[in-house]
């Protein structure tokens, strides 16, 4: 008998999510590959397949895929994830060399509104956060940067640990709460 169903995209969205909350790592790979091969410039799921590679111990194919996702985030403007990214891949491969020189270019290069050389410092972007910082001072930031992953409901801090750290969420969604109210 020839069955003439025929997976479509949202199936292959639904089996590889299904396949990825079961912790079906090797099946939801698959899934999210054959997404990906349609949807090449999808950082949502080329980070998903770059993780799931990660686990499965495909650290070559896993570096090319964090490669490409940082450069997507970085050319795309979102350069926070770019060095969340970067950090990943420097984790995954401690012989990628001059991660934080690589991420320093791009930002240099992103060629949105530069303001004016200051005082021997060339011409930079206007990006929050980072936009007054100069490219040598912007390798030195993203060496010391530490990304973390959390499980759900993990706690990352509570109210009146001491601060001596600044959190920025770069994939996902965190749950906030003080004095009782979420």
């Amino acid at each position: 008998m020839v069955s003439l169903f025929r997976k479509d995209r949202k199936d292959d969205r639904a089996a590889a999510e299904e396949h990825y909350t079961r912790g079906q790592w090797s099946q939801a790979l698959e899934a999210y590959l054959r997404i990906g091969a349609r949807e090449p410039d999808n950082v949502k799921v080329l980070r998903r397949v770059a993780d799931l590679q990660a686990r499965a111990g495909r650290r070559e194919d896993a570096a090319a895929s964090y490669r490409k996702l940082a450069e997507l985030y970085a050319h795309g403007g979102f350069l926070v994830q770019a060095i969340a990214i970067q950090k990943i891949l420097l984790r995954l491969d401690p012989s990628a060399e001059d991660v934080g020189r690589a991420l320093a270019d791009l930002y240099g290069k992103r060629g949105l509104a530069p303001r004016p050389a200051e005082a021997g410092r060339g011409p930079l972007p206007e990006i929050p956060l980072f936009s007054d910082l100069d490219p040598e001072a912007f390798a030195r930031l993203v060496e010391k940067l530490v990304p973390r992953t959390l499980g759900l409901g993990e706690v990352l801090f509570r109210q009146g640990d001491p601060g001596d750290s600044i959190f920025v969420v770069t994939s996902g969604a965190v749950r906030v709460g003080r004095g009782g109210r979420v």
